[in-house]
């Protein structure tokens, strides 16, 4: 993450967001960042309370800016100080504001809190979500039970231009948290069934052993292929990391992501919000929405370099 561009934490209350918070102004204080922590508020529906008599719609907007400016301050008090830290509440619908904080402030990043693992709802809600796909920079989802430094990443590539940042971030923050990082590109072998089923789209080779085939000598050359495209990115300039890249097979790209996340004890999953598509991926949804519809651990979704601007 570049230096000195600000940090957006998104708050609500929650202990997932205050996690979230703490996440940032450590971030922060690590990047030399400014932190503007916000809370957005749907005043919606204070009209329609308002025909009450006992209902006061100014004093209870007062009341949540000062709940928020208590929460700030508390996790501020507990940070070593910032170069800069604000804290603002905004009326609106919680991912529209957010991501139109993130546009006016030029942020490098936003930070969401996402439940613990024992919570019965498995992955962010649709805000985080929301948040993810359009956010023109980098988004974290912390859980609320890892508010400090990271121990054990795993970064994921796809040999894409993306690819190559998630690598990258993933290794600073390796570098600076003292952690463990892995890399792993996910081997999905093709799937015969599809020739079998008539082959719709004109697609799959006519030839199913041809393709496996082919498909073997492409799988006895990963290994090699993601060690020459991991040191251009790493330069030589990070050989004190914990570091191992490997391959994984596994039938299906976001499941084995996710798997081989929990099987290597990952508190914190790099991976890239864009990558090569192909056509299932098209039809089903990209493969970082269907690892965080199942989060295995805190995860940091990095942009292309167009969209972060980086």
């Amino acid at each position: 993450m570049e230096n000195n561009r600000v940090i957006i934490a998104g708050v609500d209350f929650t202990p997932s967001s205050r996690t979230a918070l703490l996440q940032a102004l450590r971030l922060g204080r690590i990047t030399a960042s400014p932190v503007r922590a916000v809370h957005v508020a749907d005043f919606s529906w204070f009209d329609d309370l308002s025909t009450f008599g006992h209902f006061n719609g100014s004093r209870t907007q007062y009341e949540i800016a000062q709940r928020a400016r208590r929460l700030s301050e508390e996790c501020d008090a507990i940070s070593t100080p910032l170069p800069q830290f604000e804290h603002d509440v905004i009326a609106g619908h919680a991912s529209h504001v957010l991501i139109r904080q993130v546009v006016e402030h030029n942020a490098k990043l936003l930070v969401l809190g996402v439940r613990s693992p024992i919570s019965s709802v498995s992955g962010p809600g649709p805000i985080a979500k929301s948040c993810v796909r359009h956010s023109p920079c980098d988004v974290m989802l912390t859980r609320e039970d890892h508010p400090g430094a990271f121990r054990r990443i795993v970064a994921c590539t796809d040999f894409s231009d993306t690819s190559r940042r998630v690598i990258r971030e993933a290794a600073k923050i390796a570098e600076r948290d003292s952690a463990s990082l892995r890399i792993v590109h996910i081997a999905a072998a093709p799937r015969l069934e599809y020739a079998a089923a008539g082959n719709p789209l004109g697609i799959w080779p006519s030839d199913p052993l041809n393709a496996m085939q082919s498909w073997n000598s492409y799988r006895s050359e990963l290994p090699g292929r993601l060690s020459r495209f991991i040191e251009p990115v790493l330069n030589g300039n990070l050989k004190s990391i914990d570091m191992i890249a490997e391959v994984e097979d596994h039938d299906h790209h976001a499941r084995g992501i996710s798997a081989y996340a929990r099987r290597n004890g990952a508190d914190l999953l790099v991976i890239g919000s864009k990558g090569r598509s192909n056509l299932r991926e098209f039809f089903l949804g990209t493969t970082a929405e269907r690892v965080l519809s199942d989060l295995p651990s805190s995860v940091l979704v990095i942009k292309p370099s167009e969209a972060g601007g980086h």
